[in-house]
């Protein structure tokens, strides 16, 4: 983000309310900075927290670590996971958590967890950027919605026609109605939460990817391959679904296949292969 750019947003979102990151997050990040982590106490911690040990134990018995023995004990699962992948959890689950407050968002946290598995499927396969970052920018890129939704009681249905059109379009109505829009309040909830910088970018901009794509020569930008990997990504749910309101550039996506190619360093066909893979698997983890 530009300086005035980031100066502008600043005035927009003083008056939003946006969750801060939770203490537990907070004290495993600590722990996890020290020379010599104490797994046995982020085992703790987490352990403290119901909701969150019961993920990481559905998570490390999940089919995804293929163990012939269920894990029952949290300090065993934070071992087989590692820490990296145990933060990251918890940072998606505490998410959830902080945003969703009374609100019935069920249909909402399963298109995201679709993209963010979509994303680090992408991730994994191309070797661009880690897959636990694209699936954390999956996750979070629309988080700024029920951000706005809590704090502003008429957010549904005065969005209601606008939610049907592509994303820079509903982005726009937002901020005729409350002028902001949920990207930019997403930005600040990742800055908030001390997410690395391209990624709090990348939410900024994913309703804006096809200027980026054109504005940009840096190809290997970790924002851009962030932003592809979601475009890719909303493509292939898309067509799977059939539901155009899904995808995100529908009228764009053969305007963005050189620039698409050229950040995954693919051809034509090579590109084209890697969506039918993706659809693949896919379909082999439905």
């Amino acid at each position: 983000m530009s300086s005035s750019e980031l100066l502008t947003a600043n005035k927009l979102v003083e008056r939003i309310d946006i969750p801060s990151q939770p203490e537990l997050l907070i004290s495993i990040n600590l722990e996890a900075q020290k020379e010599r982590c104490n797994f046995d106490l982020v085992a703790e911690m987490i352990s403290n927290d119901i909701s969150i040990a019961s993920e990481v134990l559905k998570t490390v018995n999940s089919p995804l670590f293929g163990l012939r023995k269920s894990v029952t004990s949290i300090q065993q699962a934070v071992g087989l996971m590692g820490l990296h992948r145990v933060i990251g959890l918890v940072r998606n689950v505490s998410l959830r958590k902080s945003v969703s407050k009374g609100l019935n968002l069920e249909s909402f946290w399963q298109s995201a967890t679709k993209n963010a598995q979509t994303c680090a499927l992408i991730a994994k396969k191309t070797n661009l950027i880690d897959a636990e970052e694209a699936y954390t920018f999956g996750l979070f890129h629309d988080a700024g919605i029920p951000i706005l939704m809590q704090n502003y009681s008429d957010y549904q249905s005065s969005l209601k026609d606008a939610s049907m059109q592509s994303g820079l379009e509903g982005t726009k109505a937002e901020d005729t109605i409350y002028k902001v829009n949920h990207a930019t309040v997403g930005y600040y909830l990742c800055d908030k939460w001390f997410l690395p910088e391209h990624i709090c970018k990348a939410v900024y901009y994913h309703h804006r990817s096809h200027f980026m794509f054109n504005k940009t020569k840096a190809y290997d930008s970790p924002f851009i391959i962030l932003l592809s990997l979601l475009v890719t990504s909303q493509h292939i749910i898309g067509a799977k679904s059939q539901v155009e309101a899904e995808r995100e550039y529908p009228n764009l996506w053969n305007e963005m296949q050189f620039p698409l190619q050229e950040i995954f360093k693919l051809d034509e066909e090579a590109y084209s292969a890697l969506i039918a893979d993706i659809n693949e698997q896919l379909e082999a983890t439905n």
